[in-house]
């Protein structure tokens, strides 16, 4: 039986589409974050462990790349450091809020 989908990844099979799109997710992901995603290393594909089918492919970082989210990252502590403590709890709130609001789609990805 010839198969309908035009890719060999779940994410663009119906069934996987909406919640996986909802999350921002595509065909290829980049997977390297300082502020915004990006990536120059091998592109791996994502596996579902209870099927074992390629959910999406993931590009990885190079050693470059993850030196250059080291050295953001420990400049965005010092920034992070001099806000004051209630402003960090409200930023906190808004990413705990943010997450609540994506539990349904989160959770399938379990």
């Amino acid at each position: 039986m010839a198969s309908t989908q035009s890719s060999k990844y779940l994410i663009s099979n119906s069934a996987y589409k909406p919640f996986l799109q909802e999350l921002g997710l595509e065909e290829e992901n980049l997977g390297v974050f300082d502020g915004k995603w990006f990536a120059s290393g091998e592109a791996i594909d994502s596996i579902n462990p209870s099927t074992n089918e390629p959910i999406a492919r993931v590009r990885q970082g190079t050693v470059e790349d993850y030196n250059r989210i080291v050295e953001s990252s420990s400049k965005a502590f010092q920034m992070w450091m001099n806000v004051p403590a209630p402003k960090r709890g409200d930023i906190v709130r808004q990413i705990g809020d943010e997450l609540r609001k994506n539990l349904q789609p989160l959770g399938k990805l379990v």
